[in-house]
């Protein structure tokens, strides 16, 4: 769900008022798919693996989303790890 909302601000921010804040490397205008691609690619690596963000309202965005993307990712290994634990006592 996190990823999914941020591909919606990233399409928001890209179609804004100034367009761009990414670049994706090709000669066609960028599809929904290419932004949810990069969404997705933040929300589970952390980085932004080819394309490249060339505005600081994006680059903004990225890490935000980057870093709330590692909040729930440690939140959910430590549930788990405490599940197991509690369960194998």
């Amino acid at each position: 769900m996190v990823h999914t909302l941020y591909t919606l601000r990233y399409a928001t921010i890209y179609y804004g008022a100034v367009p761009g804040g990414i670049s994706f490397n090709q000669n066609e205008p960028p599809q929904y798919t290419d932004i949810a691609y990069m969404a997705f690619s933040v929300g589970m690596t952390y980085q932004v693996s080819d394309t490249d963000i060339t505005t600081r309202e994006m680059r903004s965005a990225v890490l935000r989303h980057s870093l709330l993307a590692f909040l729930f990712g440690t939140g959910i290994l430590a549930t788990t790890i405490n599940l197991v634990v509690s369960l194998a006592a």
